[in-house]
């Protein structure tokens, strides 16, 4: 991933899911900031899920949608 890479490299920051970057957070390579002065912020990520109408979802694509349904959708 492009963006994970720039952050490799020192420049800037960004948020991305801890699960893409654990081995770097453990090595030491990225620092995880640590959002104190930003306590009440919601980080709210959007997420769209596009499947094919022809084809069968997986038992994976079918949990999915099935969490994402759980979710409030926000216009």
């Amino acid at each position: 991933m492009a963006l994970i890479e720039l952050l490799r490299s020192g420049i800037g920051w960004a948020v991305v899911p801890r699960r893409l970057i654990q081995t770097d957070l453990e090595t030491g390579t990225l620092k995880e900031l640590q959002l104190q002065s930003y306590p009440f912020t919601e980080w709210t990520i959007g997420l769209d899920l596009i499947w094919r109408s022809d084809v069968r979802p997986g038992v994976i694509a079918t949990w999915l949608k099935s969490e994402i349904a759980k979710r409030p959708v926000f216009a």
